[in-house]
């Protein structure tokens, strides 16, 4: 990770990776925020990863899903959130699994 003074002082972005993720049915998997909130599966991305790197982390953390897959970017869009006050920005990909439909792991967050 690099550290050091910004080019860009005063800019700060999230960026979040989330996965469209259907079943044979085409149901989508989402996941579950907290009592009031679903959404799809995926997170932040950290300093450094690369947006596949997010993905395949993210997946995994939160649906315990370790199978191969390609990723197609479905859409990309970025805000500014008043609740949280920060700018986000959401990288959605569609997955397809090379073995089908991925097996759903216990343990996730």
């Amino acid at each position: 990770m690099k550290t050091g003074k910004s080019k860009y002082p005063n800019t700060y972005y999230r960026v979040s990776i989330k996965a469209i993720i259907r079943n044979e049915r085409g149901e989508v998997l989402v996941a579950r925020e907290n009592p009031e909130i679903w959404n799809l599966v995926g997170g932040g991305m950290d300093h450094g990863e690369t947006p596949l790197g997010a993905l395949t982390r993210e997946i995994y953390e939160e649906a315990c899903i370790d199978s191969p897959f390609e990723a197609t970017i479905e859409g990309v869009d970025s805000r500014y959130l008043e609740s949280l006050h920060a700018y986000y920005m959401w990288v959605v990909y569609s997955l397809r699994f090379d073995s089908g439909v991925p097996v759903y792991g216990v343990g996730a967050d």
